[in-house]
């Protein structure tokens, strides 16, 4: 694979010698082996073609970054054909993540993982400083599920140019599939949805459950925090709603309940309106699935959101499973008392 791996890298021995070693000396750093990680990015950072950008770790190791773009036809669907479609050309970065070491080292899975890690997480580095000197908002910091499922690496001696180890590198399984194809009936289903539901806005709740699936897209898009601020908002939308409803059915006009809502904080609802009317457990300090989602969901939304924290993706799915079983409970608790909320239930019957 060495032959077939070295020809989509810009960085040779020979570049290295001509680009970056000099640099290297320059910061007094010498290194005898570099790892260099080729991939390409789901945005563009419009810098200079094949900019280099070296950040010295310690005496031992630096982190090179050679930027590059690769412009990729995508289809206009001006056609049903595809053949017949128009393409145009879209642009990406590409690039070459470089990590420098003068130390020993020993090529194995537990090595490229850690130094792909390293690299990665420098390189989310440049993107925030990308954005925010430049303020281009087309830029992002990114996550492993927002790459591709693999990419090629290379491993080369220092001292002579000697290619040490090759192949490919897996950093996530978002492999391709195709979907299962919506049935018959169910379509016939979603067109009656559309005309009797959606079209006539009568389900108060579909809000909250149109954000959960958002958030799992947003998830499965690798937008972690994007994913955290839809799960939490998809149980505020559900809980104000469903307070709302059991007002109007208790007898207020839409204005008075307009009011009472506008009135109440969102935790003081969670606490006292709940409970009173459809039984069960909502006190967030206590055990069960409101006390879970408001450790898992709620608190670490308020860390990204007040607290500048990046969610890593085991978070966000706790997050998410958390806020969905809230919803879940929710509902339960609602359909227990059916008797009492005959005209409420019936939106969660389908």
């Amino acid at each position: 694979m060495t032959k077939e791996v070295n020809e989509h890298f810009v960085v040779d021995y020979g570049y290295y010698q001509r680009n970056i070693e000099n640099y290297y000396k320059e910061i007094g750093f010498s290194a005898k082996t570099m790892i260099h990680f080729l991939i390409r990015l789901p945005l563009y950072i419009p810098v200079e073609e094949r900019a280099i950008i070296t950040i010295k770790i310690d005496d031992n190791n630096a982190c090179t970054f050679l930027f590059s773009s690769i412009k990729v036809k995508d289809l206009l669907f001006s056609s049903n054909k595809v053949d017949k479609t128009l393409t145009y050309l879209k642009t990406y970065s590409v690039v070459e993540m470089m990590f420098s070491t003068s130390q020993e080292i020993n090529v194995d899975e537990s090595f490229l993982n850690e130094t792909f890690d390293k690299l990665f997480f420098k390189l989310n580095e440049l993107l925030v400083s990308f954005l925010m000197e430049t303020k281009d908002y087309k830029l992002f910091r990114l996550n492993l599920s927002m790459l591709e499922f693999a990419l090629i690496y290379k491993v080369m001696s220092l001292s002579n140019g000697e290619e040490l180890d090759s192949g490919l590198f897996m950093i996530n399984f978002k492999v391709p599939d195709d979907a299962e194809l919506i049935p018959f009936d169910k379509v016939q289903r979603i067109v009656w949805f559309t005309e009797n539901v959606v079209a006539k806005q009568l389900n108060p709740f579909l809000v909250s459950e149109e954000l959960m699936l958002s958030a799992f897209r947003q998830e499965s898009n690798g937008a972690y925090k994007e994913a955290i601020m839809l799960a939490q908002s998809s149980v505020e939308s559900l809980l104000r709603s469903l307070f709302r409803s059991f007002l109007v059915t208790e007898g207020k006009t839409d204005q008075e309940a307009d009011e009472i809502i506008e009135n109440t904080s969102f935790m003081t609802m969670l606490k006292r309106e709940f409970g009173v009317r459809i039984g069960g457990n909502w006190n967030p300090e206590s055990t069960g699935e409101v006390s879970e989602w408001y450790r898992e969901t709620y608190k670490l939304r308020n860390r990204v959101a007040h607290g500048g924290l990046e969610p890593d993706g085991q978070q966000v799915s706790i997050a998410i499973q958390k806020a969905n079983k809230l919803r879940r409970f929710t509902i339960s608790q609602l359909k227990i008392n059916s008797k009492k909320y005959p005209d409420i239930v019936k939106y969660f019957q389908r």
